[in-house]
């Protein structure tokens, strides 16, 4: 199991051996976007 920080690793032209980084990107994005929808609505 490596951290994903290898040199050999980490290529800008090989997107496809980072699917779970750019995943977890937009599930993040969206659960902000979520989180600061509900405290928007909340503090109406």
């Amino acid at each position: 199991m490596t951290s994903g920080h290898d040199p050999d690793k980490v290529d800008p032209t090989n997107q496809s051996g980072r699917p779970l980084l750019v995943t977890g990107a937009v599930v993040g994005l969206l659960l902000a976007l979520t989180a600061l929808l509900v405290v928007y609505l909340l503090s109406r």
